[in-house]
């Protein structure tokens, strides 16, 4: 798919509903990912929970609402040192940008024509060492469970800002993790045909209603 072929798919899709509830489910997002972040109990090695300092500009009012949801894998080393998702001198984050600004004709990210989550919150230098590193039988309990319960809230959270919203989502990332991940796609797959469900029980009655 070129560029300009992804441009009009997502206009296709684009609504102007749901501020309110964007910025509640970000919030909650940001705090969330923000006290992992700051758990000591919850740092093995070096590696780590990190938040996207991207998100406050959406917060704050500085950019408006996004018209796509950009799901990567995990946080790599330019992304822990600086706090931004797909960072322009990440592993992923070049390409990555590279396209979504083609598609756009912006800084895609910088103008907040796109906000960036991932599948884990987690920090490695190397996405395929995730795996390796939560089969480690020195991590304790919490972590693991905190890493178990991140990608599911991850999965709803993308759900529920592309319902809010009526987005569309992009999912990108390495196709040997989706066994890791997959606490964050079942999440996602059930949050959204609760969403979807929804939506068309609102439709109905709006139907029934005119």
């Amino acid at each position: 798919m070129t560029p300009a072929d992804f441009l009009a798919a997502v206009n296709a899709v684009n609504g102007a509903a749901g501020q309110e509830d964007f910025i509640r489910i970000l919030s909650a997002q940001w705090e969330r990912v923000r006290d992992l972040a700051m758990d000591d109990d919850l740092v093995k090695d070096g590696r780590k929970f990190v938040a996207n300092n991207d998100w406050r500009k959406f917060l704050s009012g500085l950019n408006g609402p996004p018209k796509l949801v950009v799901v990567a894998d995990n946080p790599g080393t330019k992304e822990a040192e600086c706090g931004v998702y797909l960072h322009p001198e990440g592993g992923a984050g070049p390409i990555a940008r590279q396209f979504l600004d083609a598609a756009s004709n912006s800084d895609a990210m910088k103008s907040g024509w796109a906000i960036a989550l991932n599948k884990s919150s987690f920090y490695t230098p190397d996405t395929e060492e995730l795996s390796a590193f939560f089969r480690r039988d020195d991590l304790t309990p919490a972590l693991q469970e905190a890493q178990t319960k991140d990608q599911q809230w991850n999965g709803r959270t993308v759900a529920r800002i592309a319902g809010a919203l009526r987005i569309p989502i992009l999912v990108v990332g390495h196709k040997k993790m989706l066994g890791f991940f997959l606490p964050f796609t079942k999440a996602l797959r059930a949050e959204a045909l609760k969403l979807a469900r929804f939506i068309r029980r609102q439709a109905g009655n709006d139907g029934k209603s005119a």
